[in-house]
């Protein structure tokens, strides 16, 4: 039996509702969740890159060789003796605000484990403000410094058996603004040997 016409648009339009409701709950439903997965990614990648760029620049740091000895010299200005320490700087980039320290440390044995006493031996210059890239063919070796120090270290440093001398330098990369320490460590008073550091990149005393 065929429904009345009248009947007929409304089945349908009820059908059609119900049909467009599934459509639009559905659509809507995709949508949010592809802008969710949208977010994810997104985040997840920022994330990644910014791990990427921090990896790199934790590899962009100031690398410093410091002489395994120390020269004892005379002034040329005051002809007073005199002992230097060498650096130079192995980095590719300049390398800014350079500090250095020199101390004359002492094991203590203290209850319960070892006391570091330190006494600080003045350099002339301690701190400087640039040291340039690392480059062979630099004629005037500006990446090369030579810290110095008046102090009678051989006098101050009685006894090599139970003190050394300990440097320190810090510096930071011009490029990435990271900041790195080096220590160097002298234990025995041989390491000082009468003579001049050669110019340039080396580091044999002459």
């Amino acid at each position: 039996m065929i429904p009345p016409l009248r009947e007929f648009p409304k089945k349908y339009m009820v059908k059609i509702s119900t049909e467009i409701r599934r459509i639009y709950v559905g659509g809507a439903r995709k949508m949010v969740e592809y802008l969710l997965l949208s977010i994810i990614i997104g985040v997840i990648s920022s994330v990644i890159a910014s791990l990427l760029f921090l990896l790199f620049l934790t590899r962009v740091r100031p690398e410093i060789e410091i002489s395994n000895q120390i020269a004892k010299g005379k002034s040329l200005t005051t002809g007073d003796t005199i002992y230097r320490i060498k650096v130079i700087n192995k980095t590719r980039r300049p390398i800014i605000n350079i500090k250095a320290q020199l101390h004359l440390v002492t094991p203590i044995t203290v209850p319960g484990g070892i006391l570091l006493k330190s006494k600080e031996i003045p350099l002339r210059r301690s701190e400087i403000m640039y040291l340039e890239k690392f480059d062979p063919n630099d004629e005037n070796a500006e990446y090369a410094f030579r810290f110095v120090t008046y102090e009678n270290i051989e006098e101050i440093w009685k006894d090599d058996k139970r003190s050394f001398l300990r440097f320190r330098i810090c510096a930071t990369d011009s490029i990435s603004g990271f900041t790195k320490v080096f220590i160097k460590e002298y234990h025995t008073k041989s390491l000082i040997r009468e003579g001049e550091f050669e110019f340039g990149n080396s580091m044999e005393i002459k």
